[in-house]
């Protein structure tokens, strides 16, 4: 039983009529037929008479009709309340980011998205790719930060650009060369982000990839001129 049960039914008591309430509910007759047979089978009695020509509801059935309409008010009585309080239109994003990436890199994505995004609320969690594409599959995560390793080919990813190496946490090689970072031989840190097809939400995640992108621009062409 679920309300998708309960929205099924409060069709069927505004129209009377099975094929009606499956246009209104965007479904076809069957699927709601059914859905109805499995809600008096899980209650253990019956809420329709069924003729050919329209439903009539027992006794029983109305008294259920009443409090599914009484929830259903009450459901949209806390979507108005969960609206409300988020009124300064504050959107929390559960962010993984891999343990691969330098420590200062991780605390500069962080800082450059709260203090560019402040209706941004971030919970980060930081540990393996291949745990965080786990927990990004099942939905734990809305978002990845991983270093340059490919995306499984059932999410989305986008290449940031190139972090500069941190002086504090680079060496020279003593010929005038490009520093050397932690990661390596590399004088840039290569990382993408990468998300689940077809979330609603990705237009502010390709948001957060350019409000990254936008800052290390901004640092390179400091280092440029330095």
């Amino acid at each position: 039983m679920n309300i998708r049960d309960f929205e099924y039914l409060n069709a069927l008591g505004k129209f009377l009529n099975f094929k009606k309430a499956a246009q209104y509910c965007n479904v076809a007759q069957p699927t709601l037929s059914i859905q109805i047979s499995k809600l008096e089978s899980y209650l253990g009695c019956f809420l329709l008479e069924r003729t050919t020509r329209r439903v009539n509801f027992t006794p029983l059935g109305l008294q259920i009709l009443e409090y599914s309409q009484i929830i259903l008010r009450e459901i949209e009585e806390i979507k108005t309340i969960a609206q409300q309080s988020t009124s300064n239109n504050i959107k929390t994003f559960h962010i993984g980011i891999s343990d691969t990436l330098p420590e200062y890199f991780i605390s500069y994505i962080t800082t450059t998205i709260s203090e560019n995004a402040p209706n941004f609320k971030l919970n980060v969690t930081i540990d393996k790719p291949e745990t965080l594409f786990s927990l990004l599959s099942s939905m734990s995560l809305n978002l990845l930060i991983v270093s340059s390793t490919k995306c499984p080919d059932n999410f989305i990813s986008a290449s940031l650009i190139n972090f500069p190496a941190n002086p504090q946490h680079s060496a020279s090689t003593g010929n005038n060369e490009q520093p050397i970072s932690i990661l390596g031989t590399y004088s840039e840190i290569k990382s993408k982000i990468c998300f689940r097809s077809g979330d609603k939400n990705i237009d502010n995640y390709l948001h957060i990839g350019n409000l990254i992108n936008d800052s290390i621009d901004i640092i390179s062409k400091k280092q440029m001129i330095n």
